[in-house]
């Protein structure tokens, strides 16, 4: 796991890129706070001796435990459709054993989810910038526009005295 959801939970910013991508970045981050600590009891240490690793093979133990023997397949998927087929009395298909969710695309699957928030907090934030910085300007030309014309009304009372 150090290899793909600890590497990817260790990432700056996912708690504040969640709240500006409620699309993607807000459920995942949602979902692995209340998953990760409640199975794992961590959400960053998936080292040697991480209570994750802990928790991996107590896990391990019970579904060992009271699995019948006769009902478990433990498999390695290194080892391809013969193992699989095996026990599932099945025949072994012409394709090849697919090698999806690896940790490689699964980091990457993360990472475009990761540039995707940033991206959205950064346009986001820049457009308010924007919408704020307009509607300071109309605001300053509009007190500017009626601070000349008070001079100007002002200017033949200052010349009286």
């Amino acid at each position: 796991m150090d290899s793909t959801g600890g590497r990817v939970l260790r990432w700056p910013l996912w708690n504040t890129l969640a709240r500006w991508d409620t699309a993607l970045a807000g459920p995942f981050w949602e979902f692995s706070k209340k998953v990760m600590p409640a199975n794992f009891h961590t959400m960053t240490d998936f080292s040697d001796k991480s209570p994750a690793r802990q928790a991996f093979h107590d896990h391990y133990d019970v579904v060992k435990r009271i699995v019948p023997s006769e009902r478990m397949l433990e498999l390695k998927v290194q080892e391809g459709w013969g193992p699989l087929c095996k026990f599932l009395d099945k025949e072994i298909p012409g394709e090849e054993f697919p090698k999806l969710n690896d940790s490689k695309q699964f980091v990457l699957a993360h990472s475009l989810m990761w540039w995707i928030a940033f991206a959205k907090m950064v346009g986001k934030a820049s457009f308010m910038t924007a919408v704020s910085g307009v509607i300071a300007s109309v605001f300053a030309m509009w007190r500017l526009k009626y601070a000349v014309k008070i001079a100007a009304m002002l200017r033949p009372i200052a010349d009286l005295s």
